[in-house]
């Protein structure tokens, strides 16, 4: 602690240079780090990184740019946990995109919930989430 290095300021002022303004400015809504009410406590205290507007994203500070799978399944997981008990102290907020944005390419990837999630057999694989993270607790 103290120790500051120039290239850690560079690489900051970076990413800061990257985020694209239209994408991150909410028409209502911003909430930095949601949490899931009870939800959470199903998987050790999850809360996302930000909601805006009607989209929960992730942020992703990564080499590579790539979607990868743990990625694209924790955003379902988030998915699950508020349909389960919505966003705590907003309860009203309804998330119909999720998002990955990666900092380093100034690069928001977006998912449609009706293109990703199939309402029909979301029910049953919400309750084997519980099931399922019920037991590893």
């Amino acid at each position: 602690i103290g120790l500051v290095y120039e290239e850690d300021i560079q690489e900051l002022r970076s990413l800061v240079n990257h985020i694209p303004n239209a994408l991150f400015t909410a028409q209502a809504l911003c909430i930095l780090n949601p949490s899931f009410g009870e939800a959470s406590a199903l998987v050790g205290g999850a809360d996302a990184d930000l909601i805006i507007d009607n989209m929960l994203i992730d942020i992703k500070t990564v080499k590579d740019y790539a979607i990868k799978p743990n990625d694209f399944q924790q955003l379902i997981g988030y998915y699950v946990l508020y349909k389960l008990s919505g966003i705590e102290q907003y309860p009203k907020t309804q998330i119909d995109k999720l998002a990955i944005y990666f900092s380093r390419y100034g690069h928001l990837e977006v998912f449609q919930i009706d293109d990703i999630i199939n309402q029909h057999t979301f029910p049953e694989f919400s309750n084997w989430f519980q099931k399922r993270a019920q037991r590893r607790s």
